[in-house]
């Protein structure tokens, strides 16, 4: 398995609001030993 793995999602602001969004269907069926989105976290934090 690689260690990491690529997963589309969307950056969505709107009013005071902001989030990231990922579809289901994007989403791994079997869940990931230890899965925390790194770089989305750090993304978010260099865009903020």
């Amino acid at each position: 398995m690689p260690s990491q793995t690529r997963i589309s999602a969307t950056y969505m602001r709107g009013g005071t609001g902001k989030g990231i969004y990922f579809l289901a269907q994007d989403l791994p069926r079997a869940p990931l030993p230890n899965f925390v989105p790194v770089s989305v976290l750090v993304q978010e934090a260099v865009q903020a």
